[in-house]
């Protein structure tokens, strides 16, 4: 019987009462197009804060490719969010987090430091011994988790959210 982590997508914003809040997104992994969740609950939430700076926790553990990965993220769809981030030209701070299996972590943070500084990387892995690519290939997924449970999910988060906009 195998045990499914509950985890949860978290993003830290800085408002401009100078206040710092958090959203969580919790979920049960793994999970089929994650950007589908991920970019319109984090805009929602930036359009209700109006965040000053924005500080993005990138945990390695929520990739297909790491021991613990129960989103079954591809090191390319973690780089999605992050660019989706960035995308809003507001102030980020972008942080580290977990991640057990370390040659992974290392291409997820080399993947993301590329996206975030704009500069093109190769796909080959250099010194590697082995013929390993920069961005391993994701593992097949075995998810009971449809897109329409997805945007359920995304929905909920947002209904949410625009309660606590009519009631501070």
């Amino acid at each position: 019987m195998k045990l499914e982590q509950r985890v949860a997508a978290t993003t830290v914003l800085m408002c401009p009462c100078g206040m710092a809040l958090m959203t969580k997104v919790p979920i049960f992994g793994p999970l089929p197009g994650y950007k589908h969740l991920f970019q319109p609950v984090i805009n929602q939430v930036v359009d209700f804060y109006q965040p000053t700076c924005i500080v993005l926790q990138c945990g390695a553990d929520s990739l297909g490719c790491d021991r613990l990965g129960c989103f079954n993220l591809s090191i390319r769809g973690h780089g999605e969010c992050v660019e989706y981030v960035k995308s809003f030209n507001i102030p980020l701070l972008v942080l580290g987090g977990g991640g057990y299996t370390v040659r992974n972590v290392a291409r997820c943070w080399t993947y993301e430091t590329s996206l975030l500084v704009e500069e093109a990387i190769s796909e080959e892995l250099p010194y590697s011994g082995k013929d390993q690519p920069m961005i391993p290939r994701p593992q097949e997924s075995h998810s009971h988790k449809t897109p329409q449970w997805l945007v359920l999910k995304a929905e909920r988060k947002l209904i949410f959210l625009e309660l606590c906009r009519l009631n501070p």
